[in-house]
Parts: structure tokens; sequence; C-alpha cells
């Protein structure tokens, strides 16, 4: 036939019996065409040869027609009922999409095949009764089909396409026939309505989002050769409350069951190596998993927001818990960590508000940043030798944690390993530990001692900060730095300094307000200490500065208001700025030859110092250095400030 219609006025259309092929796009766009009756002689039916006839309602397709092309009757709006004849054994893609009137659609006895997108976006279909020879589905054959309840597929099916059925919105039941070994990715995603989904007992693979936001699904039989359930394959099944993992799944995918908050329980098979990355996150029925022995890794996220689940039995076999596996599980009270367990990633355990304790095995060399941080109602913590590193803020707001004996296998604690842990009374450092990391032990006012082992060589910067009872401190020879506000605001009333000790930071020992003796022995490599490393330190009587010390810092000693006399020893260079302002009870004052520099307000407020002697060795001396008194050189002679 020839393209030479009329698309605007033309509104029926017979085609002749010498005909044997509609072209394509023949009747494309014929705005007014309502009925088309085609003739037997007619084989092939083109791409496109009726699309967007808007308006039209009525097609006969004769006995003969074999092929219906891609396209054919694409957006026809009005079409309500197709009959196809036995004759038609291919349906081309998207042959009768967007085909938004169609309720009713007779498939041909022999067809072999339905492709892709063929009756998606009809919106009124309510039913279909796919062939028994139908052997394969396409992609998206119905997808977006809302108005259809059911689908029964025919014994010989091999193959339903990615996102055959998605979003058929009043689709209630699926029952699986054939020998479809593989659900394909979102076949039945956002299936809103579906209720019962009854799949072959050959099926080995539920794809990626397979059934996800079926949102009325409750229940789902897996048959027993599935081995692989991928990713987010059931995940927002939120009515889904029952579940069961054939014992032959040797995989689960990242998110395969999240926000499936209508499961209670689940067993995870040996044959899995690793359930999957956020695999049954935020399922918050969830009360119990049970992990058979096989299971390898606890991948990232696994359970986390699971805030029902109160028991997990973890395997021997496991050897990694992934990071926050069980974040926010609130309900957990306990979990065996196995022996065999080498990793306790980051978050793991984090705000596990109900776990009362925990046993760390002989396995487990590194515990993550944030393991068990917030899980306020542990009360004790065993570890076993073997553990080698505590990462940061590992046991932070653990509030229960009373006392903390980590084994001599430990070298480093991490940044707040320990913060405010405020019910810690006791912690038995190792002789192994090389560093304890910044604020590790901070804000635990309850730690009364602190002894540290032989081979401790970094405090970092406010390790024991605001430890208001911190009554003890014994420094290990061999240590060799003290950081920023390490001890500021603690109790002890004596410290003995190791000349090992290189740096003594800023702040270090600030307004530890019962400090009364600080012995700073002499040592070889000591080069400063840090400002205000004393300060506020209103009990401390005395104090003499080695040789070995270069610098003392701006405020070093400030406000240490019972400070009556001060020796700086020779080989100190600089005095800084403020060093001993306001120490309103300091009459006596030693410094020694070599000094080079006394800084500005050195002394001011020193109201107890009538006069200083300054070596003659000193070449600087800053501004308003004793409230505007006299300052003295060994030799009498006057200074001008």
């Amino acid at each position: 036939m020839t393209n030479n219609v009329d698309r605007l006025t033309l509104t029926s259309v017979v085609i002749p019996e010498d005909v044997e092929e509609i072209s394509a796009g023949q009747f494309e766009d014929c705005e007014s065409l309502t009925r088309v009756v085609i003739s037997s002689s007619v084989k092939k039916i083109g791409a496109n040869a009726f699309k967007g006839c808007l308006k039209l309602k009525v097609v006969v397709i004769s006995e003969g027609v074999e092929e219906i092309g891609a396209g054919a009757f694409f957006g026809c709006e009005s079409l309500e009922i197709v009959v196809l004849p036995n004759s038609v054994t291919r349906i081309g893609a998207g042959a009768f999409s967007y085909c938004a009137s169609l309720t009713t659609v007779v498939l041909p006895e022999w067809l072999e095949e339905i492709g892709n997108e063929t009756f998606s976006y009809c919106l009124s279909l309510r039913n279909v009764d796919i062939p028994y020879c139908v052997c394969s589905i396409g992609d998206g054959a119905f997808s977006h089909c809302v108005s259809l309840t059911s689908v029964v597929t025919p014994n010989v099916l091999e193959r339903i396409g990615v996102g055959a059925f998605s979003n058929c919105v009043g689709l209630t039941k699926v029952i699986i026939g054939g020998v479809v070994e593989k659900i394909e990715p979102e076949t039945f995603s956002h299936c809103v309505s579906l209720t019962e989904v009854v799949m072959p007992n050959v099926l080995e693979r539920i794809g990626v989002r397979a059934f996800s936001h079926c949102v009325s699904l409750t229940s789902v039989e897996i048959p027993n050769n599935v081995t692989r359930i991928d990713r987010e394959a059931f995940s927002h099944c939120v009515a889904l409350a029952s579940v069961k993992i054939p014992q032959g799944v040797r995989y689960i995918g990242e998110n395969a069951f999240s926000h499936c908050r209508s499961l209670t329980s689940a067993t995870i098979p040996g044959k899995v190596e690793s359930i999957g990355e956020s695999a049954f996150l935020q399922c918050v029925g969830l009360t119990s998993v049970v992990i058979l022995q096989g299971v390898k890794r606890i991948e990232n996220n696994a359970f986390s927001y699971c805030g029902a689940l109160e028991n997990v039995e973890i395997p021997k076999s496991v050897t990694q818990i992934g990071s926050a596996a069980f974040f926010f599980c609130k309900a957990l009270t306990r979990v065996v960590i196995p022996n065999g367990v080498k990793l306790i990633a980051d978050d793991a355990f984090f705000c596990c508000n109900s776990l009362t304790t925990v046993e760390i095995p002989s396995s487990v060399k590194r515990i993550g940043s944030g393991a068990f941080a917030f899980c306020d109602a542990i009360t004790n913590v065993v570890f076993h030798e073997g553990l080698t590193t505590i990462e940061k803020n590992a046991f932070e707001g653990c509030d229960s944690l009373t006392r903390v004996v980590l084994p001599e296998s430990v070298t480093r604690l991490g940044d707040a390993a320990f913060l405010s842990c405020s019910s810690l009374t006791r912690v038995v450092f190792p002789k192994g530990l090389k560093s304890i990391g910044p604020g590790a032990f901070k804000d635990c006012f309850r730690l009364t001692s602190a002894v540290f082992g032989k081979g401790l060589e970094r405090i970092c910067a406010n390790a024991f900060r605001d430890c208001f009872n911190l009554s003890t401190v014994v420094f290990p020879e061999g240590l060799e730095s003290i950081g920023k506000f390490a001890f500021k605001e603690c109790a002890f009333a004596s410290v003995v300094i190791p000349q090992s000790v290189k740096r003594i930071g800023k702040g270090a020992f600030e307004k530890c307000a019962s400090l009364t003796s600080v012995e700073l022995t002499e040592g070889v490599e000591r080069k400063r200490i840090g400002k205000r490393a004393f300060a506020g330190c209103a009990a401390l009587t005395s104090v003499v500065i080695p040789s070995s010390v270069e610098k003392l810092g701006d405020f070093a000693f400030l406000a240490c208001s019972s400070l009556t006399s001060a020796e700086v020893s020779e080989g100190v260079k600089i005095v800084g700025n403020y060093a001993f302002k306001d120490c309103s009870e300091l009459a006596v004052v030693r410094l020694g030859f070599g000094l080079k520099r006394v800084g500005s307000f050195a002394f001011q407020g020193c109201s107890a110092l009538d006069k200083l002697y300054v070596p003659s060795s000193v070449d600087s001396v800053g501004e308003n250095v004793l409230d505007g008194k006299l300052l003295f050189s060994l030799d009498e002679s006057l200074f001008e400030e």
C-alpha cells in the first residue's frame, strides 16, 4: 500500500485482499481513524503502522496475519479490545504499549514470545491469559498495567524479562510456572497489592529488586534450588513477616531484605559466604537471627537499625564483622563473638543500648572506630591477648563500664577510645602500650588511678582531661611526650616527670587544683615546657625547672596562687611571656646563668616579689616584667623596664 493517506480526515480503513504487508508507519498519527479491518492476505503489520491513532477503537485482524511489528498500535488510547488470530507468531516490542483503554487481549494459541514492552502502560488491562506455548515474556512486557490483578504463566516458560510486571499496582497473585531459572531484575517491583507469589521449583536466582516495594506481600516461600538472592530483591516489602531462606543459598546481596519492617526472624544458611551489605537494614521487627556455621563475613550495615533484635548467634566460621553491622540494635542483650573473628569494624555495635557484657576473643587484632560506642549498659569488657589496636571512639559513652584491663598485646589506643565512660574507676595499662590517643579517657570523671606500663611513649592531647577524681598518676621512664591539656583539671597531688620526656604540651597539667608538687627530673632531650602547662595549679608551692629545658612556654605557671619559690636552672634560655603571672605568693625566684630572654609580663601580679635578679647572660627583657618594679643583674646594675 502507498503512504498517500489523509491523516486528518481518514476515519475507517479496510485493507483489501491483495495486500500482504502494511508498511511501517503507513497510518501513523491518523487522528480521526476509529476502525480498521485487516484482511487475511496480510502477513505482516509493519512497525508503527497505526502508532498514535488516538481515536482508533476497533481493530479486526483476520486469520493469516503472522507478525505484528514493533510499536504497531503504540499509543492507540481508545482501543479497548484486541483479538489476535492464531496465525500470529510474533508480536514486536511496544506493539500495544500505551493503549490506555485496552481492557481485554486475546493472544494467539501458538504464540511463543511476548516482546519487550508489548503491553506496557495499558492502564485498563484487567486480565490476560498467557498461551501455553509462550516461552519468553520480554522486558517490561506488562509494566505499569495498573489494573492487572493476576498472572499465571505457562509450563514451558523459560524467561520473564527485566521489569516485565513492574508497577502493576493492582496485581494480587502471581503463579510462575514453567522452567524459569531466574527472576530478572525488577520483574515484580512496586507491585504494591501483591499478596501471593508461587515460584517454580527449578528457580535458581532471584534478581536485583525483583520484588522490591511489594508492600502487601506477607510471606514468601523460596524454592530449595535457589542459590542466589540478589541486592534489594525484597527490599521495602514492609508487610513481609515470614521468609525461609533455603539451605542451598550461597549469596545474599546488599539490601536484599532491607526495610522489611514486619520480618521477625531470619536463619542464614551456612553456604552463604557473606551476608551482604545492609541485607537486613532497618528490619525493625526482627527479634532473632541465627547465622549457621560456614558464613565467613557479616558485611557493613547488615543488621543496622534492627531495633528489636534481642539475640544473634555468630558461628565460629565468621572472620569479619563489618562496619555498623549491628548499628543501633538497641534491644540486643547478648552477642558471642567467636574466636576466629579478626576484625570488629567501625561502629559494628554502635549504640546497642541493652548489651551488658562483651568478650573480645584472642583472634581479634583490631577493634574499629566507634565499634561499641554508646553501649551504655555494658558493665564489663573482657579482652584477650592478641588484640593490638583499639581505634578511636571504640568505647565512647559506655556509661556503665567500671573497669578495663587491657591485654599486654595492645600497642595503641585511638582518639577518644574510652571518652566519657563516666563510671570507669580503674584501668590496667599493659607494658606493650606505646600510645594513648587524643581524648582517650577524657571526661572519665570517676577514674582514680593511671599507672602506665614501661613501653608507653606518647600520651596525646586531652587524653585524661577533666578526669576530676584522677588522684594517682605514675609515668614510666621511656615516656617521650605529654600532649596538650592531657591532664587538665585532674586531682593528683604530685607528679614526677621522667627524664625521657622531651615535650610537655600546652596546658598539660592546667588547673590541677590539688597539685602541690612537680618533680621535673633532669632530661637530656627535653626542650620545652608548653604554654599553660601548669597554669592554674593553685596548690603548687615550688618548682625547679631543670637545665635540659630550653624554653619555658608562655603562661606556663600562670595563676599558681600558692607558688612561693621557683628555680630556673642553668641551661634554660627563655622564660616566656606571662610565665609566672599572678603567682601572688611567689617570693623567691632564682634564674640560672645562660638565660637569654625574660618575656613580657613574666612576673606580673607576683605581689610578694619585691625585686628580681637576672643573670648577666640575659640580653632581652620584655615589657613590664614585674609590674614596674626594679630588675637587678647579678652584678647589681639596674635594668630599665
